[in-house]
């Protein structure tokens, strides 16, 4: 049955402390505070990595990889799932009729695969699904991609598929990634956005419809391109920059651009969301608090059903936690606040120490 006001997922072995959650199309993955993965929904291609094809309808631990639970990041596709270990390795399970599961063939697994270790540097900090395609970013600033590529989402230059991690060429510094439908978005650590794929609607934000498959920098946005943190739905994207407004462009018909009424169906541009300003505080400190995804907390459900294809972890933590203000980890506090405040200079000092070699 239908939910249409939000309902408590029962506690899971007595612990709640849920610290990451990706969807897909029909199914959910939660990351427990211990390291601990559980899933649940539809399993018709394996997605919930419990060894076999059974939907359901209860959270279940996904069994201990390789005797290392600990996993801090999770990103759901269409039907597949990635996950993210502290040893920087990335696991895939689910449909891979693309390549999506970046393995090297296109076999649907049940159960967490490890993605081969990628020119001998596995320290993966962030993973991003699309429908049937898979983005990580290593922790020397290079991005890697995988799986269908008709719309020139994996990057490439080319709309050739691919089942193993390609390196994207001619972008580095790579801090955050965000993949649609069919389009991907990455974030440098100068604060400028660049994006490729599927452009039908403008989700690319260039001021075109034009597909591209090489990374196009979104141009810069009222004089400030310091962006600080990046979401994408199915058709739309949404940019946060540093001063606190949020910008979105792409499909609009169902008001997802959060621009009002009278705005313009869709948009190819990026438009900033009015009268609104994650410098507000309270609802951001809220979403933090709470270890929520602050896009869905403070924007609004996205088109799809699967559109939001991040987890609050693997992207605004592990990738610099670039999706949270960094000056509003700086106080520290209590629950979760804490924990990302740590891991955000955590990968901070990493990133520089990397960039600087």
């Amino acid at each position: 049955m239908c939910q249409n006001t939000p309902q408590q997922i029962p506690t899971i072995n007595g612990a709640d402390d849920i610290i990451g959650v990706s969807c897909g199309y029909s199914h959910t993955v939660l990351v427990k505070s211990d390291g601990t993965v559980w899933s649940f929904g539809s399993n018709y291609s394996g997605q919930l990595g419990l060894g076999n094809n059974t939907n359901q309808n209860t959270p279940q631990q996904i069994p201990t990889i390789n005797s290392v639970d600990n996993i801090i990041g999770v990103s759901c596709g269409a039907s597949y799932t990635v996950l993210v270990k502290n040893d920087g390795t990335a696991w895939s399970f689910g449909r891979n009729d693309s390549g999506q599961l970046g393995l090297g063939n296109d076999t649907d697994q049940h159960t967490p695969q490890q993605i081969p270790t990628i020119n001998s540097v596995d320290n993966i900090i962030g993973v991003s699904c699309g429908d049937y395609h898979t983005v990580l970013v290593k922790s020397d600033g290079t991005a890697w991609s995988f799986g269908r590529n008709d719309s020139g989402q994996l990057g490439l230059g080319n709309n050739t598929s691919q089942n193993t991690p390609q390196q994207i060429p001619t972008i580095n510094d790579i801090i955050g990634v965000s993949c649609g439908g069919n389009h991907t978005v990455l974030v440098k650590s100068d604060g400028t956005a660049w994006s490729f794929g599927l452009n039908v609607y403008g989700q690319l934000g260039l001021g075109n419809n034009t597909n591209y498959n090489t990374p196009q920098q979104i141009p810069t946005i009222n004089d400030i391109d310091d962006i600080i943190g990046v979401s994408c739905g199915n058709f739309h994207t949404v940019l946060i920059k540093s001063d606190g407004t949020v910008w979105s462009f792409g499909n609009n018909v169902d008001g997802q651009l959060g621009l009002g009424n009278s705005a313009p169906l869709n948009q190819n541009t990026p438009q900033q969301i009015p009268d609104f300003n994650l410098n507000s505080g309270r609802l951001i400190k809220s979403a933090a608090k709470r270890g929520g995804n602050i896009f869905n907390m403070l924007i609004g459900s996205q088109t799809g059903g699967m559109s939001q294809k991040q987890s609050f972890v693997s992207k605004e933590t592990e990738s610099l936690c670039f999706k949270v203000r960094p000056s509003l980890l700086k106080e520290g506090g209590k629950n979760n606040n804490e924990y990302y405040r740590r891991k955000y200079l955590k990968y901070k000092q990493k990133y520089i120490q990397l960039k600087n070699h």
